[in-house]
C-alpha cells in the first residue's frame, strides 16, 4: 500500500501486485485486464506505476459493503483550546480523506 499526495493530502492506494495476490492472479493478468479495459487503475502517476483502491478490488471479489470486518476511525487533536480552529480544520480534512479513501 502507498501513500501518493493529492490535494494536500495523502491518499492509500494499491500497487499491482497488492492487488494481483489479492484476486489471485498474475500482475501481467491485471495490466491484460487494463488493456482490455475490464479493470482500470484509479490513478497513474507520472512514471506510470498504476494504483488501485481497495473498493475496486472489493467490487470485483463482490465484497459488499456491510462484510467488511472493520471499521474506521480518525483521530485528530490540538494542544491547547486556543487551536480551536486547527482542531476544526483537521476534522474537515479527515472526514474529506475517509471518504475518498473507504467511499471511491
Amino acid at each position: 500500500m502507498v501513500s501518493y499526495p493529492k490535494g494536500g493530502l495523502y491518499f492509500m492506494y494499491l500497487k499491482v501486485g497488492e492487488v494481483a495476490k489479492q484476486i489471485g492472479v498474475t500482475t501481467q493478468t491485471i495490466r491484460d485486464w487494463e488493456k482490455k479495459g475490464v479493470f482500470k487503475p484509479k490513478f497513474v502517476n507520472e512514471s506510470g506505476t498504476r494504483f488501485y483502491t481497495q473498493k475496486q478490488v472489493d467490487i470485483y471479489l463482490g465484497v459488499k459493503e456491510r462484510e467488511r470486518e472493520f471499521k474506521v476511525i480518525g483521530y485528530c487533536r490540538v494542544s491547547s483550546p486556543s487551536q480551536k480552529d486547527d482542531l476544526e480544520r483537521q476534522v474537515e480534512l479527515m472526514d474529506t480523506y475517509l471518504k475518498y479513501r473507504y467511499d471511491s
